[in-house]
């Protein structure tokens, strides 16, 4: 299986999620993962469970690190341009399990059960590392796994 390496030897991966209608009954959402063009392993998926933005750009990151697991690649560079998922997983994270998993205002951390998975993956990985990239901003890779999401998000059950 052929990648896209950084200059550290890092698998490069885009990462998106898509949700038409978030935060309303009505929200589904989708993901992409996007290595590179025509690449067999990019995705264009739905998200299970909780329908909402945020919990798609997660899921996005877990199915990209699910992939490399499974090609036994053990480093990568995750380029989203979610700052929330970039947060969660460099900032807030290291607090949350200090705090059982409580927010600031003592409630349980939204989308907790999906940045378990994640964190879990990320725990069998040597790096991972998140790089923003600002969204519809004409970035290639961004807008490709933006398409990809947007596609999964269309897709009816």
């Amino acid at each position: 299986m052929s990648f896209n390496y950084n200059r550290y030897g890092d698998v490069v991966v885009y990462v998106d999620g898509a949700c038409p209608g978030n935060g309303t009954r009505y929200a589904r959402a989708g993901v992409g993962v996007w290595f590179d063009d025509d690449h067999e392993l990019n995705l264009s998926l739905r998200v299970p469970g909780v329908q909402t933005n945020n919990n798609a750009e997660i899921y996005a990151a877990i199915k990209a690190i699910d992939i490399l697991l499974d090609y036994n690649e053990y480093c990568v560079e995750i380029m989203t341009d979610s700052m929330f998922l970039i947060n969660c997983m460099t900032k807030w994270i290291n607090k949350w399990k200090l705090n059982g998993w409580k927010n600031c205002n003592g409630r349980t951390v939204a989308n907790k059960e999906m940045l378990l998975k994640l964190d879990s993956l990320i725990n069998d990985m040597d790096v991972v590392e998140f790089t923003y990239i600002r969204g519809h901003n004409e970035d290639y890779g961004n807008e490709q796994a933006d398409m990809l999401a947007r596609q999964a998000a269309d897709q009816f059950y």
